[in-house]
């Protein structure tokens, strides 16, 4: 697949919609081409392929959003990242708790926990804190 941001970058993506968009204004004011299944058919395919180059560039796509959309889509993201997050052993704790994993998987899930050296060392600092 083509690197979407290269080709924003390279003005590429512009052109090529300009000239799509030309084209069809063109066909639409033409007797002949309004006609045509086929060039419709394959104006269609063509403007599929534009669109399919940029399928997972989101600054791409943020061009046609308006601008309360993008804004409450940053208060959202905002939100996720001050959110503090969970140490693993509270996490497993609460899903415990609420019933989401049995007995035997919380002690799996602990002792495999337990068993990483990060955990421990993070145990024992909580320990000699508290």
């Amino acid at each position: 697949m083509v690197d979407a941001q290269a080709l924003l970058d390279s003005r590429l993506a512009h052109v090529v919609a300009l000239v799509l968009g030309v084209v069809g204004v063109v066909a639409l004011v033409t007797a002949g081409a309004s006609l045509s299944f086929w060039f419709w058919v394959f104006y269609g395919f063509a403007w599929l392929l534009f669109f399919d180059l940029f399928d997972d560039d989101e600054a791409f796509w943020n061009l046609f959003k308006s601008d309360s959309e993008s804004e409450s889509e940053r208060e959202r993201e905002s939100k996720v990242r001050d959110e503090p997050t969970e140490d693993p052993l509270t996490l497993l704790k609460r899903r415990y708790a609420e019933g989401s994993i049995d007995d035997d998987e919380f002690d799996e899930r602990l002792d495999r926990l337990l068993e990483a050296p990060d955990t421990l060392r993070e145990l024992e600092m909580e320990r000699s804190r508290g």
